[in-house]
Order: structure tokens, then sequence, then C-alpha cells
């Protein structure tokens, strides 16, 4: 050995940083999907988690945050309230990755020797308005968008999101559009 003595100690995850984990996976997925369910938890969260743990991890969310779901039964999920509020902060960019691309980004809790924040050459998103379309598109829903077109007039339309997708360096969405029938 050289002496040289490490001035820190590798913090795994603790039962309270797990719940806590555990609590912002829900809250992550009632923003961007609009709606969480346990089979959700069991893949995402914890390679071994079990239904009874996701069903603790659910019943804890509801009781801190009574307000910001609901069950609905035909869908067997938890569903976002209209008057649902992150109590987390996510990064949309990621939101829109995993959905897009299935590809899960996760902070793994040891030293880290990079820059603290990694610059995104994209234009910065806002998690409400991704949150917006991402939900749409996974409940298959309409919303209301102001479109601007090269080619054709202003306007308000109501589209259904079908795909997301990025290319050079932004976000962009398919939608049918209702009035339009295309």
């Amino acid at each position: 050995m050289n002496g040289c003595q490490p001035e820190f100690a590798v913090n795994f995850l603790g039962l309270s940083d797990r719940h806590e984990l555990r609590l912002k996976q829900i809250d992550y997925y009632l923003m961007f999907w609009g709606k969480v369910g346990k089979s959700d938890l069991m893949r995402h969260i914890d390679i071994a988690i079990a239904i009874a743990t996701a069903s603790r991890a659910l019943k804890a969310y509801r009781e801190k945050y009574p307000e910001n779901m609901s069950f609905d039964v035909s869908q067997r999920s938890y569903m976002a309230s209209d008057s649902f509020t992150a109590k987390y902060e996510h990064n949309p960019h990621s939101a829109l990755r995993h959905l897009a691309y299935g590809i899960e980004e996760r902070q793994l809790s040891y030293p880290k020797y990079g820059a603290a924040v990694v610059q995104e050459f994209m234009a910065a998103l806002s998690a409400d308005l991704v949150a917006t379309i991402t939900s749409a598109l996974v409940q298959e829903c309409a919303v209301d968008i102001h479109y601007i077109s090269a080619s054709s007039e202003a306007g308000n339309r109501c589209v259904i999101p079908q795909h997301i997708f990025s290319s050079q360096g932004s976000w962009y969405f398919r939608a049918y559009d209702k009035a339009r029938e295309s």
C-alpha cells in the first residue's frame, strides 16, 4: 500500500435512501407518464423488488402526498390527479430518453470524479411541458397546442401525441391532428 488513505467512505444506500428513491420514482412516473403501477416500480427501481415492497412504496407516497394521485380500478394504476405537483426535481431530458428509447439514467451513490453537471447541448426544457406531452402519449389522450408552421397559418390544434424522438439536438413529437384527420 502506498500510504494514501481515501478521505471518504463509500455510502451504500440505506433503507431511508431506498425509501426516498422509491418515492421519487413514483413521483417521476406520475409526472411524465401520468400514472404508476406496481409493475412499473418492480421494473425500474430495484432488481429484486417484491410486489409487497412496491405496494408499501405506493402506500407511503399516497400517505405523504395524498393530493397527487388516485387509484383507477379500470387501469389498475394510480393516476396523477388534476392538482398533481412534482415533489421532487426531475430531468425532462432523462424522461424523454427513457420514454423514447428505453434509456434509464440512474445516479449511483459513490465518489464521482467528473464535472458536477454534464452540460446539455439541447435547449432547456420545461419539465411541466414535457410531462404534458409524455403523459398524453402514454395515456393516448389529446392535448391542445398552439401550432406554428412555415406553410400554414398559426393556430390552435387538438392533437394526440404518437411518437417522440430527438434529431440534431432538439426533441420533437409526432401527433395525430383530430380536426384534420391526419
